[in-house]
């Protein structure tokens, strides 16, 4: 049995953690209202709010991706207050129990599942050239996409790591010790508040089983190694890489300025090979690293 060794805060009980989930999921409903503003007045003239299906039509997909990692960052901030002034400790208590975040683990964790994706990529990529061709783009437009991607991508993937494998992760371990269950739980959780990404509508079950896959495995690399500096050294690489390389009409940061545009992809092979990726991963962080005692 190994034990979750970041939840080491005994006098948050379970009124502390309620309070502050309700902070948080209020700072998450303040920073989509910013990111509403943000659109509505610093959008394009032609662009227009669907009331309908409550979303953006027309907008630039460079500023919309901008504007919405405002969601995150008025998010973060009330994790942080949540986990400052009201559990009374350190937000670094999220990620480890060591006196320091260890950044070279942040890094290598982002190093190697980079590099494995860029694998999994190129195997689709000889077996369907067909479905791969180069955006037609503006180098300024994919300098900026290069910059947001380089710093507010990894903003808004650390700060889904420190709610879901840090702040619920903690909370839920409180009762669950046993890291299958523990990682089931919280994967659900993840994997659910994603299944309203427009990927779904290629195959809920082969998508949906793809993005369980994928926070299991980080969820079990966090519990195992006691710390979540791989998993945001992950979660970073994979999201950073998409904005950057595909763009994708149907996926959630849709038709993008990146170096490729993907027409088609079976979610089968996506599964696959992104399985395969993540339990490379997985294999090869738990054998550099061992698991607490």
């Amino acid at each position: 049995m190994i034990n979750y060794s970041l939840n080491k805060q005994k006098k948050n009980n379970w009124k502390n953690y309620l309070f502050s989930l309700i902070v948080m999921l209020l700072s998450l409903c303040i920073g989509s209202l910013v990111y509403l503003m943000l659109n509505l007045f610093l959008g394009k003239d032609s662009s227009y709010l669907n009331e309908k299906s409550m979303e953006f039509v027309g907008l630039d997909p460079i500023m919309d991706l901008l504007f919405s990692h405002a969601i995150y960052i008025v998010w973060f901030i009330g994790i942080w207050i949540s986990i400052r002034f009201i559990q009374k400790r350190k937000l670094k208590s999220l990620i480890t129990s060591n006196e320091y975040i260890d950044w070279k683990k942040i890094l290598w964790g982002f190093n190697l599942y980079f590099s494995l994706y860029i694998f999994s990529q190129l195997i689709i990529f000889i077996s369907y050239p067909e479905y791969f061709t180069l955006n037609k783009i503006n180098i300024t437009d994919f300098l900026k996409l290069f910059v947001i991607g380089l710093i507010f991508v990894p903003i808004q993937t650390t700060v889904e790591e420190l709610f879901f494998r840090g702040f619920l992760l903690q909370w839920i371990s409180k009762k669950i010790s046993h890291p299958i269950s523990l990682s089931i739980i919280v994967s659900l959780i993840f994997g659910i508040v994603h299944f309203e990404n427009p990927e779904m509508g290629r195959s809920a079950i082969w998508m949906g089983l793809t993005y369980l896959t994928a926070s299991f495995i980080l969820t079990i690399i966090t519990v195992k190694l006691g710390t979540l500096e791989l998993s945001i050294g992950a979660h970073a690489a994979n999201n950073m890489f998409i904005t950057w390389f595909i763009s994708d009409a149907n996926s959630v940061d849709g038709k993008l300025p990146a170096i490729f545009n993907i027409a088609y992809i079976s979610p089968l092979i996506s599964f696959i090979l992104t399985s395969i990726v993540w339990i490379t991963f997985y294999v090869l962080s738990i054998k550099k690293f061992k698991t607490i005692k």
